[in-house]
């Protein structure tokens, strides 16, 4: 398999598979090359990110391989070193359009988990009487989720008394929580940081127990 030439000349529109497999090469030799004296793993996974996202592939560069490489340091590296000393294109290539799709998937469930957290929220604070900025503060959070009264004040073009009063509100609806620790009050959307990282945020089932009938024994029931 050849060396696949400077960026520019790849085709914007050539198939995802193909774009894909020529990334994969290029951070192959990225890697091999080895320019800097640290870090070269990291900047070279942000290149794969960025080279999609021009290259049209993505929309934003959203796609973060690190958080499939890294729990996989040992295969990737020795992906890498089998290209150099058996030409195993197809390990390293399987490998790495595998971190592609498990990553894409990802991108896409956080996705999901945000923009249904959003819409809960925008449903907690759609009454009759609600002012529309509640709703404006709401999709600040996914944006930060961490605010300020100063900063809500800005962002609403409100007084510092009315920012207040929206926080208020979205703490009264579970939105925010007051995390202050310093001289700032701040307040956090602590469902979207959760969301962000890929955590579910239905609880865990919990157990039950159920007495065993004509026994004193209990058994363990969940769901």
């Amino acid at each position: 398999m050849g060396v696949p030439g400077p960026a520019r000349e790849v085709p914007p529109r050539c198939s995802i598979v193909a774009a894909s497999g020529a990334i994969a090469c290029i951070h192959y030799q990225f890697e091999a090359i080895h320019p800097f004296i640290d870090g070269n793993g990291r900047v070279g996974r942000l290149l794969i990110t960025l080279l999609r996202a021009e290259w049209g592939l993505l929309p934003e560069p959203l796609l973060d391989l690190s958080a499939y490489v890294e729990p996989r340091r040992d295969e990737y590296y020795r992906r890498l070193l089998a290209v150099s000393t058996h030409v195993d294109w197809l390990g390293w290539l399987t490998f790495f359009l595998s971190a592609v799709e498990h990553q894409a998937a990802d991108v896409v469930d956080r996705a999901q988990r945000l923009q249904a957290l959003r819409e809960e929220y925008r449903a907690r604070v759609a009454t009759a009487r609600s002012s529309r900025l509640l709703g404006l503060l709401v999709d600040t959070l996914f944006e930060t989720p961490a605010i300020t009264t100063v900063r809500a004040a800005q962002l609403l073009n409100v007084t510092y008394r009315a920012a207040r009063l929206n926080i208020d509100k979205l703490i009264d609806a579970d939105v925010l929580r007051d995390v202050t620790s310093g001289r700032v009050r701040v307040f956090l959307a602590t469902k979207v940081v959760p969301a962000i990282d890929g955590v579910a945020l239905t609880p865990p089932v919990q157990p039950r127990r159920r007495v065993c009938p004509g026994t004193n024994h209990y058994e363990i029931e969940l769901g």
